[in-house]
Protein backbone atom coordinates (compact mmCIF):
# COMPACT_ATOMS: atom_id res chain seq x y z
CA UNK A 1 0.00 0.00 0.00
CA UNK A 2 1.40 3.43 -0.97
CA UNK A 3 1.78 6.27 1.50
CA UNK A 4 -1.14 8.17 -0.07
CA UNK A 5 -3.34 5.03 -0.01
CA UNK A 6 -2.42 4.47 3.62
CA UNK A 7 -3.32 8.07 4.46
CA UNK A 8 -6.62 7.74 2.63
CA UNK A 9 -7.38 4.53 4.49
CA UNK A 10 -6.92 6.36 7.78
CA UNK A 11 -9.22 9.17 6.64
CA UNK A 12 -6.37 11.68 6.30
CA UNK A 13 -6.67 13.76 3.15
CA UNK A 14 -3.64 15.90 2.26
CA UNK A 15 -4.60 19.58 2.08
CA UNK A 16 -3.12 19.94 -1.41
CA UNK A 17 -2.43 17.70 -4.36
CA UNK A 18 -0.14 18.08 -7.35
CA UNK A 19 -1.80 17.97 -10.76
CA UNK A 20 -0.26 18.31 -14.18
CA UNK A 21 -1.60 20.56 -16.85
CA UNK A 22 -0.58 20.37 -20.51
CA UNK A 23 2.87 21.90 -20.79
CA UNK A 24 2.74 23.51 -17.40
CA UNK A 25 4.42 20.98 -15.11
CA UNK A 26 3.22 20.35 -11.58
CA UNK A 27 0.67 22.79 -10.21
CA UNK A 28 -0.47 22.72 -6.60
CA UNK A 29 -4.20 23.09 -6.22
CA UNK A 30 -6.44 22.77 -3.17
CA UNK A 31 -8.00 19.35 -2.63
CA UNK A 32 -11.67 19.20 -1.75
CA UNK A 33 -12.35 18.82 1.94
CA UNK A 34 -13.30 15.38 3.22
CA UNK A 35 -17.05 15.61 3.92
CA UNK A 36 -16.73 13.05 6.70
CA UNK A 37 -14.21 15.12 8.70
CA UNK A 38 -14.48 18.68 9.98
CA UNK A 39 -12.33 21.04 7.90
CA UNK A 40 -9.11 22.53 9.17
CA UNK A 41 -10.73 25.98 9.13
CA UNK A 42 -13.40 24.77 11.57
CA UNK A 43 -10.80 23.44 14.00
CA UNK A 44 -8.84 26.70 13.73
CA UNK A 45 -12.01 28.69 14.38
CA UNK A 46 -12.81 26.64 17.48
CA UNK A 47 -9.23 26.91 18.74
CA UNK A 48 -9.18 30.68 18.25
CA UNK A 49 -12.52 31.06 19.99
CA UNK A 50 -11.31 29.08 22.99
CA UNK A 51 -7.85 30.69 23.05
CA UNK A 52 -7.97 34.15 21.43
CA UNK A 53 -4.74 35.41 19.90
CA UNK A 54 -3.29 38.87 20.45
CA UNK A 55 -3.49 41.33 17.57
CA UNK A 56 -0.12 41.39 15.83
CA UNK A 57 0.00 45.19 16.01
CA UNK A 58 -1.61 46.28 19.31
CA UNK A 59 -1.84 42.94 21.19
CA UNK A 60 -5.58 43.30 21.79
CA UNK A 61 -7.06 39.79 22.12
CA UNK A 62 -8.73 38.74 18.88
CA UNK A 63 -10.97 35.68 18.43
CA UNK A 64 -11.85 34.12 15.11
CA UNK A 65 -15.51 34.91 15.76
CA UNK A 66 -14.65 38.61 15.34
CA UNK A 67 -13.48 37.85 11.77
CA UNK A 68 -9.94 39.05 12.33
CA UNK A 69 -8.06 39.68 9.09
CA UNK A 70 -4.32 39.19 8.77
CA UNK A 71 -4.00 38.62 12.51
CA UNK A 72 -5.19 42.17 13.25
CA UNK A 73 -8.07 43.43 15.35
CA UNK A 74 -10.81 45.45 13.67
CA UNK A 75 -9.45 48.87 14.70
CA UNK A 76 -6.01 47.96 13.29
CA UNK A 77 -7.57 46.66 10.08
CA UNK A 78 -9.21 50.06 9.75
CA UNK A 79 -5.78 51.70 9.97
CA UNK A 80 -4.34 49.83 6.99
CA UNK A 81 -3.29 52.34 4.32
CA UNK A 82 -4.37 51.33 0.84
CA UNK A 83 -2.25 52.20 -2.16
CA UNK A 84 -3.88 55.34 -3.63
CA UNK A 85 -5.56 55.08 -7.01
CA UNK A 86 -3.35 57.99 -8.12
CA UNK A 87 -0.32 55.82 -8.82
CA UNK A 88 1.63 55.00 -11.95
CA UNK A 89 0.24 52.00 -13.81
CA UNK A 90 3.75 51.03 -14.95
CA UNK A 91 6.00 51.40 -11.89
CA UNK A 92 3.56 51.98 -9.00
CA UNK A 93 4.97 55.36 -7.90
CA UNK A 94 2.50 57.64 -6.21
CA UNK A 95 1.39 60.85 -7.88
CA UNK A 96 1.27 64.18 -6.11
CA UNK A 97 -1.58 65.43 -8.31
CA UNK A 98 -3.05 62.28 -9.86
CA UNK A 99 -4.67 62.08 -13.24
CA UNK A 100 -2.39 59.96 -15.42
CA UNK A 101 -1.72 56.31 -16.23
CA UNK A 102 2.06 56.78 -16.14
CA UNK A 103 4.24 59.03 -14.02
CA UNK A 104 6.60 61.62 -15.44
CA UNK A 105 9.63 59.51 -14.55
CA UNK A 106 8.35 56.54 -16.60
CA UNK A 107 7.42 58.78 -19.53
CA UNK A 108 10.82 60.43 -19.54
CA UNK A 109 12.86 57.25 -18.96
CA UNK A 110 14.71 55.75 -21.90
CA UNK A 111 14.58 52.30 -20.28
CA UNK A 112 11.21 51.06 -19.10
CA UNK A 113 10.66 48.43 -16.38
CA UNK A 114 10.72 44.85 -17.71
CA UNK A 115 7.04 44.41 -16.84
CA UNK A 116 3.80 45.81 -18.25
CA UNK A 117 2.14 46.83 -14.99
CA UNK A 118 2.65 46.87 -11.22
CA UNK A 119 -0.17 46.77 -8.67
CA UNK A 120 0.12 47.12 -4.90
CA UNK A 121 -2.57 46.71 -2.24
CA UNK A 122 -1.20 48.69 0.72
CA UNK A 123 1.44 51.19 1.78
CA UNK A 124 4.09 49.62 4.03
CA UNK A 125 3.28 51.36 7.30
CA UNK A 126 1.84 50.43 10.71
CA UNK A 127 -0.02 48.19 11.32
CA UNK A 128 0.87 46.27 8.13
CA UNK A 129 4.53 46.20 9.15
CA UNK A 130 3.57 44.00 12.13
CA UNK A 131 1.86 41.53 9.77
CA UNK A 132 4.90 41.28 7.50
CA UNK A 133 7.24 41.01 10.48
CA UNK A 134 5.12 38.16 11.83
CA UNK A 135 5.17 36.44 8.45
CA UNK A 136 8.89 36.76 7.79
CA UNK A 137 10.52 36.67 11.22
CA UNK A 138 8.03 35.00 13.58
CA UNK A 139 7.36 32.08 11.23
CA UNK A 140 3.65 32.77 11.00
CA UNK A 141 3.56 31.19 7.56
CA UNK A 142 -0.26 31.01 7.47
CA UNK A 143 -0.22 34.79 6.97
CA UNK A 144 1.28 34.43 3.47
CA UNK A 145 -1.78 32.99 1.67
CA UNK A 146 -4.07 35.25 3.72
CA UNK A 147 -2.03 38.30 2.70
CA UNK A 148 -2.25 37.32 -0.97
CA UNK A 149 -5.99 36.68 -0.84
CA UNK A 150 -6.64 39.92 1.05
CA UNK A 151 -4.51 41.87 -1.44
CA UNK A 152 -6.67 40.62 -4.31
CA UNK A 153 -9.80 41.39 -2.28
CA UNK A 154 -8.60 44.96 -1.64
CA UNK A 155 -7.66 45.55 -5.27
CA UNK A 156 -10.68 43.65 -6.58
CA UNK A 157 -10.25 40.42 -8.58
CA UNK A 158 -11.84 41.94 -11.67
CA UNK A 159 -9.71 45.07 -11.34
CA UNK A 160 -6.54 42.96 -11.10
CA UNK A 161 -7.42 41.08 -14.27
CA UNK A 162 -8.61 44.24 -16.04
CA UNK A 163 -5.35 45.94 -15.09
CA UNK A 164 -3.09 43.08 -16.15
CA UNK A 165 -5.20 41.55 -18.90
CA UNK A 166 -5.46 37.81 -19.49
CA UNK A 167 -3.03 35.80 -17.38
CA UNK A 168 -1.81 32.20 -17.64
CA UNK A 169 -0.26 31.65 -14.23
CA UNK A 170 1.14 33.17 -11.05
CA UNK A 171 4.75 32.90 -9.88
CA UNK A 172 6.84 34.59 -7.19
CA UNK A 173 10.22 36.15 -6.41
CA UNK A 174 11.98 33.26 -4.61
CA UNK A 175 14.27 33.22 -1.60
CA UNK A 176 17.71 31.66 -1.84
CA UNK A 177 17.58 28.04 -0.70
CA UNK A 178 19.71 28.76 2.37
CA UNK A 179 17.37 31.50 3.60
CA UNK A 180 14.34 29.36 2.85
CA UNK A 181 15.88 26.50 4.81
CA UNK A 182 16.59 28.77 7.79
CA UNK A 183 13.09 30.31 7.70
CA UNK A 184 11.29 27.09 6.93
CA UNK A 185 9.22 28.54 4.07
CA UNK A 186 9.25 31.19 1.35
CA UNK A 187 6.94 34.06 2.32
CA UNK A 188 6.57 35.30 -1.28
CA UNK A 189 5.44 31.83 -2.36
CA UNK A 190 2.73 31.89 0.30
CA UNK A 191 1.53 35.31 -0.88
CA UNK A 192 1.58 34.13 -4.50
CA UNK A 193 -0.48 31.03 -3.70
CA UNK A 194 -3.06 33.19 -1.97
CA UNK A 195 -3.20 35.47 -5.01
CA UNK A 196 -3.48 32.53 -7.40
CA UNK A 197 -6.30 30.92 -5.42
CA UNK A 198 -8.23 34.21 -5.32
CA UNK A 199 -7.82 34.66 -9.10
CA UNK A 200 -8.44 30.94 -9.89
CA UNK A 201 -5.08 30.65 -11.63
CA UNK A 202 -2.35 28.00 -11.40
CA UNK A 203 0.74 28.84 -9.36
CA UNK A 204 4.17 27.53 -10.38
CA UNK A 205 7.80 28.28 -9.57
CA UNK A 206 9.56 29.75 -12.59
CA UNK A 207 12.66 31.26 -10.96
CA UNK A 208 15.55 30.11 -8.81
CA UNK A 209 17.66 32.49 -6.72
CA UNK A 210 21.28 31.51 -7.29
CA UNK A 211 22.90 34.22 -5.16
CA UNK A 212 22.30 34.64 -1.43
CA UNK A 213 22.03 38.43 -1.46
CA UNK A 214 21.91 40.46 1.78
CA UNK A 215 18.46 41.63 2.91
CA UNK A 216 17.52 44.45 0.56
CA UNK A 217 15.90 46.49 3.32
CA UNK A 218 19.30 46.82 4.99
CA UNK A 219 21.26 47.83 1.88
CA UNK A 220 21.76 51.28 0.27
CA UNK A 221 20.18 51.68 -3.16
CA UNK A 222 23.49 51.36 -5.03
CA UNK A 223 24.35 48.14 -3.20
CA UNK A 224 20.86 46.75 -3.88
CA UNK A 225 21.39 47.08 -7.62
CA UNK A 226 24.84 45.47 -7.44
CA UNK A 227 23.60 42.65 -5.21
CA UNK A 228 20.89 41.67 -7.66
CA UNK A 229 22.87 41.46 -10.89
CA UNK A 230 22.07 37.99 -12.26
CA UNK A 231 20.70 36.97 -8.87
CA UNK A 232 17.88 34.94 -10.47
CA UNK A 233 17.85 32.25 -13.14
CA UNK A 234 14.85 30.53 -14.75
CA UNK A 235 14.03 26.99 -13.68
CA UNK A 236 14.41 24.21 -16.23
CA UNK A 237 10.64 23.96 -16.46
CA UNK A 238 10.39 27.69 -17.20
CA UNK A 239 12.95 27.39 -20.00
CA UNK A 240 10.94 24.57 -21.57
CA UNK A 241 7.42 25.95 -21.18
CA UNK A 242 7.73 29.69 -20.53
CA UNK A 243 7.56 30.93 -24.11
CA UNK A 244 4.36 32.85 -24.79
CA UNK A 245 3.07 32.81 -21.22
CA UNK A 246 1.43 35.83 -19.56
CA UNK A 247 2.74 35.78 -16.01
CA UNK A 248 1.81 37.54 -12.78
CA UNK A 249 5.00 37.94 -10.69
CA UNK A 250 4.27 38.31 -6.95
CA UNK A 251 6.36 39.58 -4.03
CA UNK A 252 5.52 40.68 -0.51
CA UNK A 253 7.04 44.21 -0.55
CA UNK A 254 8.45 46.50 -3.22
CA UNK A 255 10.65 49.52 -2.42
CA UNK A 256 12.94 50.60 -5.26
CA UNK A 257 11.79 47.77 -7.52
CA UNK A 258 15.35 46.44 -7.92
CA UNK A 259 14.43 42.90 -6.88
CA UNK A 260 11.39 42.79 -9.14
CA UNK A 261 13.46 44.13 -12.06
CA UNK A 262 16.10 41.46 -11.65
CA UNK A 263 13.50 38.70 -11.38
CA UNK A 264 11.48 40.00 -14.34
CA UNK A 265 14.59 40.26 -16.54
CA UNK A 266 15.35 36.61 -15.81
CA UNK A 267 11.80 35.66 -16.75
CA UNK A 268 12.18 37.57 -20.00
CA UNK A 269 14.97 35.21 -21.01
CA UNK A 270 12.47 32.34 -21.11
CA UNK A 271 10.47 34.04 -23.84
CA UNK A 272 7.40 34.87 -21.75
CA UNK A 273 4.96 37.07 -23.60
CA UNK A 274 4.04 39.48 -20.79
CA UNK A 275 4.99 40.07 -17.17
CA UNK A 276 2.72 41.86 -14.71
CA UNK A 277 3.65 42.39 -11.07
CA UNK A 278 1.63 42.43 -7.86
CA UNK A 279 2.93 43.11 -4.35
CA UNK A 280 1.12 43.19 -1.05
CA UNK A 281 2.87 46.37 0.09
CA UNK A 282 4.93 49.28 -1.18
CA UNK A 283 7.56 50.95 0.99
CA UNK A 284 7.60 54.64 0.10
CA UNK A 285 10.78 55.97 -1.51
CA UNK A 286 12.01 59.50 -2.37
CA UNK A 287 10.67 59.02 -5.90
CA UNK A 288 7.09 58.58 -4.71
CA UNK A 289 4.57 61.40 -5.03
CA UNK A 290 6.28 62.42 -8.28
CA UNK A 291 3.86 64.66 -10.22
CA UNK A 292 2.16 63.11 -13.21
CA UNK A 293 2.58 64.62 -16.64
CA UNK A 294 -0.63 65.84 -18.25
Amino acid sequence: MSRSDSAAARGLTPPHTAVYGPGTGPVTTPRAANPERPGGDLWRTLADALAPRPCLACERLVAATSRARLGLCRPCVGRLRRQPDASCRRCGRLFADGGSRRCGLCRAATTQPPWRSLQTAWIYAPPLDAVLTGLKFRRLDYLGPRLGAEAVDVLGPRAVLDHAGALDLVTWVPLHWRRRLARGFDQAEGVARGVAAALHLPCRRLLRRRRATPPQSLSPRGDRLDNLIRAFVPTRSARRTGRGLRVLLVDDVVTTGATLRSAARSLRRTGVREIHCLTAARALSPNDAAPALP
